[in-house]
């Protein structure tokens, strides 16, 4: 299996082969065109729906699906990182579509969805894993075009355990920050 950086996980057993921020192989753009179309594959009756309080507001589970797999894909990790990259980001703003979560919101979305935002997640580094070595091109007019997610299944199974761990282990990371970042306000 091809390795890509030496940066080692942290109890410092495995080496990555995902970069922390994957616009270091696909643009920004397409990057996150590549995450709104997969978060529209999903079934939504798998996503927990989000209500936002006091609003009452429903925040679409697609929307709240692709803001989180691409944060986690960008290496914006922290839930109130999520938040202010919402703010700030044009990425971020784009996949809301009007809808701003707060970092409750999205800290909520993911314990409720950690399967499925891990699935996606593995999905995103497989596809990036081809579009920057393999045989996939990723091109603007495929913006309005279905796109065949099958094609990740193509990958070599060992790749596929190494993406599935380097997925898991970006997860329990965002968990860890939320649990014991100081600078975060969580009310319940």
């Amino acid at each position: 299996m091809t390795m890509i950086a030496k940066r080692l996980s942290e109890d410092r057993t495995r080496e990555y082969c995902i970069p922390p921020n994957l616009t270091a192989w696909v643009s920004k753009e397409h990057l996150a065109r590549l995450v709104w179309k997969l978060a529209r594959t999903v079934d939504t009756g798998e996503i927990e729906p989000m209500v936002s309080l006091p609003e009452g507001k429903v925040f679409e589970p697609e929307m709240l699906l692709s803001v989180v797999v691409y944060a986690y894909a960008v290496g914006v990790l922290g839930s109130c990182n999520v938040e202010q990259s919402i703010r700030h980001d044009e990425s971020f703003r784009h996949l809301c579509a009007g809808l701003y979560p707060d970092c409750n919101s999205v800290r909520e979305f993911r314990e409720k969805n950690h399967a499925i935002i891990q699935r996606c997640l593995e999905l995103v580094y497989l596809i990036a894993w081809k579009i920057r070595f393999g045989t996939w091109q990723w091109h603007r007019s495929e913006a309005s075009r279905k796109v065949n997610f099958g094609l990740a299944a193509q990958i070599d199974p060992s790749l596929r355990s190494q993406i599935s761990f380097e997925a898991g282990e970006r997860l329990r990371r965002a968990e860890h920050l939320d649990k014991h970042c100081l600078g975060e306000q969580i009310v319940a």
